[in-house]
């Protein structure tokens, strides 16, 4: 008898019932993920605190046009940026983090479009035939122990890199970490053919790191969950022909490409000392790029603001769907009034009543909530419901059940029977 009142009362009030379950399944979402938004603000500003006091200098290499065919075709080019890159690794006046966004060629790719270079502008590259194979493109960073240390980057599962891992072995599979989102492609210890600046080879899974997962680059926070993160190898033998002597290059030319740390210098002395060293290496046309952590700083805070703007309208639908849903449950209440009389006379009881309301708000709120899980799932891509959410409806129901409670104790069966 007490679920078939409570399918007829729903079945009767169909509009009603949509509306008030859409209103708070809006609110419940957009507090849900502006809630995961702000811990993860909250995460990148722990986790960068020590990043954002110091001063970040970008490196570059200037040769273009002319410049890059003249180097390229000069026979000891190798040995120059071999030089300048020792140089920039033992300088006890800054450290040297090597970061190189260059992409990865993988054979026969089983992942989403979204592990694909280009899949952030809907530039997806088509897989190409080489000698063996179709291979993808897709993202990749190749980084070194100072990127691990300075951006504090942790392991979900598997072992982070040894100092062994960054030096080059012929026909050893190179040890990779792969981003959060893909352990559900690869797992610990599977070995991937891939090209990398033309090198044919493998590499082999040895970690997965944790989820959301992030460096800076540009005075951008750019995450690395659907990234491949290279070990960036260095090649203690010389090429044995021109073709290997390419692949050498190329990579060398990306490795003195990074980012300086220098707490204490300005840009100026940054430059001096590297003219210093491309000086000393034969090198010239690189320079140095201040980066300005105000601008990251800006963004945060612009994010910030716009997640608790956000918020602050989860709570006013909050509260104008609380309201709406007081006033359905104190209307239907009153029109049933005389019904619940009835049921009083014949034997039922107060608490009879307080569970029927009782039931019908819980069956709202259980919709939304599901509902919030399912659109915050599609929204985000994966799952995340927060505490604050039962809280908040847990808040709702108290509230929602005061005023018909106390309606339900103010029934005068006798004067509404005469009233009939």
């Amino acid at each position: 008898m007490f679920l078939e009142e409570f399918k007829a009362s729903c079945k009767d009030n169909k509009l009603i019932f949509i509306i008030i379950i859409l209103q708070f399944t809006t609110a419940l979402t957009f507090l849900n993920i502006s809630i995961n938004g702000l811990n993860t603000i909250y995460f990148k500003k722990t986790s960068f605190n020590q990043s954002l006091d110091k001063n970040y200098y970008e490196l570059i290499d200037n040769y273009t046009g002319n410049n890059e065919v003249a180097f390229k075709n000069e026979q000891d080019n190798l040995k120059r940026l071999k030089d300048f890159y020792h140089l920039l690794i033992q300088n006890e006046n800054f450290n040297y983090m090597e970061m190189s966004f260059q992409p990865l060629y993988v054979k026969d790719f089983q992942g989403e479009n979204k592990f694909l270079y280009g899949y952030k502008h809907n530039q997806n590259q088509p897989p190409i035939l080489l000698d063996n194979g179709y291979y993808s493109y897709v993202y990749s960073i190749q980084i070194n122990e100072t990127t691990i240390t300075e951006f504090n980057l942790k392991l979900e599962d598997g072992e982070m890199f040894m100092e062994t891992d960054y030096l080059y072995h012929k026909d050893t599979p190179i040890p990779v970490l792969l981003g959060y989102d893909y352990m559900s492609v690869y797992n610990i210890g599977d070995e991937i053919e891939i090209d990398y600046l033309q090198l044919r080879t493998k590499i082999k899974v040895k970690g997965f790191l944790s989820k959301n997962s992030s460096v800076i680059n540009q005075d951008t926070i750019v995450y690395l969950d659907r990234y491949i993160v290279f070990p960036s190898i260095t090649f203690n033998m010389d090429p044995f022909n021109s073709f290997e002597k390419g692949i050498q290059y190329r990579a060398y030319l990306n490795k003195v490409n990074g980012v300086i740390v220098a707490n204490e210098l300005s840009p100026n002395e940054v430059q001096n000392i590297i003219n210093n060293l491309t000086k000393i290496s034969s090198l010239n046309n690189f320079i140095i790029i201040g980066s300005n952590n105000d601008q990251l700083d800006i963004l945060n805070l612009q994010a910030s603001k716009f997640i608790d703007l956000t918020v602050i309208l989860s709570i006013l639908i909050s509260l104008f769907a609380t309201i709406s849903l007081i006033l359905s449950i104190c209307n239907k209440f009153r029109r049933n009034m005389k019904n619940y009389a009835i049921h009083l006379i014949n034997g039922s009881t107060i608490i009879y009543i307080k569970k029927f309301i009782a039931l019908e708000i819980l069956f709202y709120m259980l919709c939304a909530n599901a509902l919030t899980i399912l659109f915050s799932y599609i929204f985000l891509g994966y799952f995340y419901y927060s505490t604050y959410i039962l809280l908040t409806t847990v808040l709702i129901i108290f509230l929602t059940l005061l005023i018909p409670f106390k309606m339900i104790h103010k029934i005068n069966v006798s004067t509404l029977l005469r009233e009939e």
